[in-house]
Parts: structure tokens; sequence; C-alpha cells
């Protein structure tokens, strides 16, 4: 190389070393991002609520091991994608922070209830000497409540009005079946 110096190749050399180093180091958009260890699941295409100030939404999302490991855009996420990661597009809609919900049944939350616990209940009569002892304690007027039965176990036509109507003309009587998570139809008026 005639005519440059060796000054000048080193210093060219050593601001060229130092400008990948910088490069490497920072990561610039222009670069590809560095691989992280793929996630269990991507979503992309989302609008997702972070309830981070610093960042309140973002469009993916990488979840590893049950945990959230990285969110930003779909550029960002991308590096989290590898062998058995499974992707899913929710085709734009919203992502939220879970839920906790802590409620209270007006009817129970208000006391004037008695209690039947009805899981290991399987028979008719069984079922009627469960709510006669609830009745014991009650005023006129209190709801009886049965709760946490279970029609798969249940041996039998499942419970109906008429098998309790003559014990419990001043009391209303609500039963939820657990197996189906729904209220059932045996409400009735105080007498």
């Amino acid at each position: 190389m005639a005519g440059v110096g060796f000054n000048t190749l080193t210093l060219v050399a050593a601001v060229a070393a130092a400008v990948v180093a910088a490069l490497l180091h920072f990561n610039p958009p222009f670069l590809p991002l560095r691989r992280a260890p793929p996630a269990d699941l991507v979503i992309t295409n989302a609008t997702i609520h972070t309830s981070d100030p610093s960042l309140p939404s973002a469009e993916a999302m990488a979840v590893r091991d049950d945990r959230i490991v990285g969110i930003g855009s779909h550029a960002s996420i991308q590096g989290f994608v590898g062998r058995g990661t499974r992707v899913l597009d929710v085709g734009g809609k919203i992502v939220v922070p879970g839920f906790i919900d802590s409620h209270v049944h007006l009817i129970s939350g208000d006391g004037a209830t008695a209690r039947v616990a009805l899981r290991s209940v399987r028979s008719r009569d069984e079922f009627i000497r469960k709510v006669k002892e609830a009745l014991k304690d009650a005023q006129k007027g209190d709801w009886i409540l049965g709760g946490g039965w279970n029609n798969d176990v249940w041996g039998g036509d499942l419970p109906v009005a008429c098998w309790i109507d003559d014990i419990t003309p001043n009391n209303p009587v609500q039963g939820i079946t657990e197996s189906l998570a729904v209220t059932d139809g045996w409400s009735y008026g105080t007498g």
C-alpha cells in the first residue's frame, strides 16, 4: 500500500473496529435482532393493553413457561419465534391483562340465608333431610340455599320443587348444580 503510512492504517482499522463493536453492542434497528431463546407462544397482529405507562400498548407478545418474555412491535418479537413456537395471529383483536373477579352474590351475601351442603347427597330422601336441617335455624322469609351437589353422581331423578314444597312454605329455596354451573329452577315464593 504505497503512500499510506502505518499510522493511517492503524487509525482506520481502530475506527472500523470501534464502529463495528458499537453497532453490535447497541443492536440498532438496521441490524438483525439478536436471537432470543424461542417462546412457547407468540401473539401477533394484536392491540395489547399493557397497563404499563412506559408502553401503554403493543402489537405483539412472546410467552415462555407461562411468563411474558417480550412485548412490543411485530418486528421486535420475531426473534422469539423458533421451532415449536405457536404463532397466533389474533386479527387485530384486543388483548388485556388478566382479570381477577372478586364478587358477592347478593342473596347469599346478606347473611339472611341458610346453607345446605349437597355435595355428598345421592338420593331424594337425603336431599329432603338436608333441607329440613337447614330450616331448623332459619327465620320465616330466610332464603335456603343449596350448593355443591353434582348431578353426575346423583342416583335417580333430579330434585324438583314438589319434594320440599310442604316443608318450605315460608322460605324461598334456591339450588345450584355443580356440574352444570347454572341456577336450577327450584326457587319458590314464600307462602
